[in-house]
């Protein structure tokens, strides 16, 4: 089987001989329209952090977040933010397996948890019925945002009230 290194082709991302082909031509058109991972996942985040019920947005992040995990497949960042689209669209295994992916990436890095994982597994762990892990992570949750940075970063405060009226059996 032959390779192309056409890089002036526009088939589209099923078109190829391989699925290397295939990622590699979807990340050059993806950079060709001047889109990179940062700017993918942040969109798909301003999505989540929106908060809209709007099925169709939720859709739309995540194609973005895919993009970026194509682009940046061990970014741990880009990881929660597809976790988080998951579960804003109720595919909360997807979100297990995607947020445990991105905690396993910061841990081996030696890296601090990422407090908006915890938040989003606390919320997925109760809506799949499992409340004591769900109390659990939300515990481990609350002792990381009593410090700094996390107890003055507005974004985290606000996933952690979410994280709490849920689990307290307020819908979200």
């Amino acid at each position: 089987m032959s390779h192309t290194n056409d890089t002036k082709s526009t088939f589209p991302l099923s078109m190829g001989c391989c699925n290397r082909c295939r990622t590699a031509r979807f990340a050059r058109e993806v950079s060709r329209k001047g889109e990179d991972a940062e700017n993918l996942s942040s969109d798909a985040r301003k999505t989540d952090l929106s908060s809209e019920k709007d099925v169709g947005a939720y859709q739309v992040a995540l194609e973005k977040v895919n993009k970026a995990k194509v682009l940046e497949p061990n970014d741990a960042a880009i990881l929660t933010t597809l976790g988080a689209t998951q579960y804003r669209l109720g595919s909360y295994e997807d979100t297990l397996k995607t947020l445990a992916r991105s905690a396993q990436i910061l841990s081996d890095a030696g890296e601090d948890p990422d407090p908006l994982n915890i938040a989003f597994r606390a919320m997925t762990l109760h809506k799949i019925g499992r409340a004591e892990e769900a109390k659990a992570a939300l515990y481990r949750l609350r002792e990381l945002c009593k410090d700094r940075p996390f107890a003055e970063d507005m974004e985290v405060q606000d996933h952690l009230a979410k994280a709490e009226k849920l689990i307290a059996g307020e819908q979200q």
